[in-house]
């Protein structure tokens, strides 16, 4: 008589737990090389969502909240607020970034409305759209230039808050007139403007902050530290540093080679 585990087309093995089967299929998937897109590394973690899902619903929470927030005022610009909230997800997150996005917005909406005065109080012997021109290329060279400080290093979120400051002078009438443009309240464009993209980056703190709450694993220290971005990336926090990184020494492994 044959027993079952003597039977040709049985094999015996040991008997693998949960934990060691997760743990396999979690190192499998390490060549990703972004451990927060794992559902867990053991049993126990298994009701922990992946990084991107998480950022997904967080994102969807904090966009309807804002939406709906910004639709009881007549002054907040939502649309500048979900450009603020880019430019702090697209400078990495995390305190650097609520820094460097803040200062980079605020210079750019700060330089078109230099432009807007000049153009408004016909500073420049010529038509407005010529005066217009000249105003806004100036602009553009000393937003490039300036962005050698640290906090200014941005030079796209700086653009940003540029284009977005004629947006608002566009879109609203009477915006551009010099008794808007010298007020002090929110017929100023640069002030409701300004604001707007500001509360952008708070919205960009909330969503990776609550992203970050939806990842958190108790079994991986790393993940209750690290900021969850909008495409569900992370990277761990880092203390604050708005040094200016030294120029490239020729032969440096970040001096750029040309092909010929």
């Amino acid at each position: 008589m044959i027993r079952r585990d003597q039977h040709p087309g049985h094999r015996v093995g040991p008997v693998r737990s949960n934990s060691t089967v997760s743990e396999s299929v979690t190192n499998s998937g390490s060549g990703s090389g972004n451990p927060t897109q794992t559902l867990g590394a053991s049993a126990g973690e298994g009701s922990v969502p992946s990084s991107r899902v998480a950022a997904a619903v967080a994102a969807g929470i904090f966009a309807g909240l804002s939406v709906w927030g910004f639709a009881q005022s007549s002054h907040l610009l939502i649309w500048a607020a979900f450009i603020g909230w880019a430019s702090y997800d697209t400078n990495g997150g995390g305190r650097d970034a609520v820094i460097v996005s803040s200062a980079s917005l605020v210079f750019g909406v700060l330089m078109a409305w230099l432009v807007a005065i000049v153009v408004a109080g016909g500073l420049l012997p010529w038509s407005s759209d010529v005066s217009s021109a000249i105003a806004a290329a100036i602009a553009s060279v000393l937003i490039v230039l300036a962005s050698a400080a640290s906090a200014l290093s941005s030079v796209p979120s700086t653009f940003c808050g540029f284009a977005s400051m004629f947006a608002f002078l566009t879109l609203v009438k009477g915006a551009d007139s010099t008794h808007n443009l010298g007020s002090i309240g929110w017929g100023n464009a640069g002030i409701a403007v300004a604001v707007s993209l500001l509360i952008g980056i708070g919205l960009g703190v909330a969503h990776g902050q609550l992203a970050r709450l939806f990842t958190a694993s108790p079994r991986r220290p790393e993940t209750r530290k690290a900021h969850v971005r909008l495409d569900g990336s992370s990277r761990p926090s880092k203390p604050m540093s708005l040094t200016a990184a030294p120029p490239s020494q020729p032969g440096s492994p970040n001096t750029p080679t040309t092909v010929a």
